[in-house]
């Protein structure tokens, strides 16, 4: 039986054969893309440390949305199928950011992802029609009595004068300048018609 690889982030005792009892877990190689491979070099708070063919990173520091431990595809008649993969792979552009042995700024939590911008905008959308309609339904002056009962919070009284009979209501506005006067006014019937 191979014995399985240990983790080369300092501090960390995964697959040490003190620490096994817990089961090993899965260790992932230094990628060989420079630009990836340089990201994790940064994350990983090692000094000047320069990775042989065999360092490994083990899961433990990486968030779990980048570790794939299903295998999907869809069969010939277009049906879905999910099957437990033998051992984990890594998302294309994982980095490892969990490092528990180091201080706080050394380790994060994966960056959030931003769902793309055509999704985003639907539920903008959709969210900026659901308060619409909930302002509105808020805000609907359904019959006569309620037009009523709310016209100061529509009207500035100290501006606008309201008079109410029992069939209809007028609103209008006084203008003292040089000789009393009503510069507009407004009748609303029972039935909301102006």
């Amino acid at each position: 039986m191979q014995m399985p690889m240990k983790c080369s982030v300092t501090g960390c005792k995964s697959n040490y054969t003190s620490t096994s009892e817990n089961g090993n877990v899965s260790v992932f190689r230094i990628p060989t893309d420079e630009n990836l491979r340089r990201k994790w070099l940064k994350k990983i708070p090692r000094k000047d440390w320069i990775p042989t063919p065999s360092s490994r990173v083990c899961e433990k520091h990486f968030d779990s949305k980048y570790i794939s431990r299903e295998e999907v595809f869809t069969d010939k008649e277009g049906q879905r199928k999910t099957y437990p993969r033998k051992k984990p792979v890594l998302m294309k552009d994982a980095v490892p950011t969990i490092f528990p042995n180091v201080p706080n700024y050394l380790s994060c939590s994966a960056p959030v992802e931003r769902e793309p911008p055509e999704k985003r905008r639907k539920q903008f959308e959709e969210r900026h029609e659901k308060a619409v309609e909930q302002f509105l339904a808020s805000d609907m002056i359904s019959d006569f009595k309620v037009f009523v009962n709310s016209y100061k919070n529509y009207v500035n009284d100290s501006v606008w004068m309201f008079e109410e009979r029992c069939d209809f209501v007028v609103v209008y506005l006084t203008d003292f300048t040089n000789s009393p006067k009503i510069s507009a006014s407004v009748k609303v019937d029972q039935d909301i018609c102006m």
